[in-house]
C-alpha cells in the first residue's frame, strides 16, 4: 500500500530551504521524477473523486440511528482531537494565513481511528491500524483511546492511498463516515452546525519567520481578526520579518507570542463545532 500526501508534494514546487533571501528555487514540476509523481496524483485525484462522487448523502434521523450507540466524547478527547487536527499537517503550508480561511468539519465516525477505503458503489474496505507508520500517527486502539469516534473532514491536507490493483480515497479526511460496509456523507445539518473556519495559526510550526516572510504577501488585502488584534499586530509580524538575518525553521518566541491569542480563539472555535454537533445528535 502506497500512500501520497497531495500537499506535500505540491508544496515542493514553492517551497525554498536555502537560509539566505534570493537562493535559488526548489527544483520545478519539470524535472523527470516530479513529472511521474505528477502523473500519479492526478490518477488519484481522479480515481478518488470519481469514487466519493457516488456516496450518497445521509439524513439526520438515519444518522442519528446510526451513531447513538457511539459514547459521547469527554471533554479531555474533545481537547486532544483539537490539538491533533490542528498538527496533523503542516497546515502552516496548506491554510492561509489569514481569514477568511478553510471550513473544517467535526463528526462522528463509527469506524473513526481506521485506514477506510472507498471502491466502487460507496462500498467500504476497513483496515485496522495495528501498527503506527506512514502518515499514521496512532493505532486504531490508541485512536479511540484518545479521541473516542471524532472525525473531522479537512481536506486541505489530502492523503490518498494506491494499492497494487487501483487507487482508492481513504476518506478519513473528508465529510463522510461508514454503516456497516457502506459510505455516507454527514448530513447538511451536521455539517453546518459542526463546522469552523480555521487559517494556519493553528499550526505552532507557523510561528516561524520565513513562513510570514515567504507567504504573507499572498494575502494582501486581508486583515487580521478584531477579536485578537487588529492591523497593527500585522505590522509588528511584517517588522520582525524585516529583521531577520538568516531563516530557520526554529520558532521565533516573538512571533509565537503575538499569534499565540488567535491560535486560542481557533482552537476554541473548533471545541464549540465539536460540542454543538454532539448536542444535535
Amino acid at each position: 500500500m502506497r500512500e501520497v500526501n497531495v500537499s506535500t508534494f505540491l508544496w515542493r514546487r514553492f517551497r525554498t530551504m536555502g537560509s539566505r533571501r534570493g537562493e535559488a528555487p526548489a527544483p520545478s514540476l519539470a524535472d523527470a521524477e516530479d513529472k511521474q509523481m505528477l502523473a500519479l496524483v492526478e490518477a488519484l485525484l481522479r480515481s478518488r473523486q470519481e469514487l466519493l462522487g457516488a456516496v450518497p448523502t445521509c439524513s439526520l434521523a438515519q444518522y442519528r440511528e446510526i451513531v447513538r450507540h457511539l459514547p459521547r466524547p469527554s471533554e479531555a478527547q474533545i481537547d486532544d482531537f483539537v490539538q491533533f487536527v490542528s498538527e496533523d499537517h503542516s497546515w502552516y503550508k496548506k491554510l492561509p494565513l489569514l481569514p477568511p480561511g478553510e471550513r473544517f468539519q467535526f463528526f462522528l465516525d463509527p469506524l473513526a481511528g481506521f485506514t477506510r477505503l472507498i471502491q466502487p458503489a460507496a462500498r467500504v474496505e476497513a483496515l485496522e491500524r495495528k501498527v503506527p507508520g506512514g502518515n499514521w500517527t496512532f493505532t486504531t486502539e490508541e485512536y479511540r483511546s484518545r479521541f473516542g469516534h471524532l472525525a473531522c473532514d479537512r481536506a486541505a491536507g489530502i492523503r490518498l492511498v494506491d494499492l497494487g490493483h487501483g487507487p482508492h480515497g481513504e476518506y478519513g479526511e473528508c465529510d463522510i463516515f461508514c454503516a456497516a460496509d457502506s459510505a455516507y456523507r454527514i448530513p447538511v445539518e451536521i455539517s453546518e452546525i459542526g463546522s469552523a473556519e480555521v487559517t494556519a495559526v493553528i499550526h505552532p510550526l507557523t510561528a516561524r519567520v520565513w513562513v510570514w516572510y515567504r507567504f504573507l504577501p499572498e494575502f494582501a488585502g486581508r486583515s487580521w481578526p478584531s477579536e485578537t488584534g487588529d492591523d497593527s499586530t500585522l505590522q509588528q509580524i511584517r517588522e520582525i520579518c524585516a529583521r531577520a538575518r538568516r531563516f530557520t525553521d526554529e520558532i521565533s518566541e516573538e512571533l509565537d507570542a503575538l499569534l499565540l491569542p488567535e491560535r486560542r480563539r481557533l482552537h476554541s472555535q473548533m471545541r464549540d463545532a465539536i460540542r454543538r454537533m454532539l448536542d444535535r445528535i
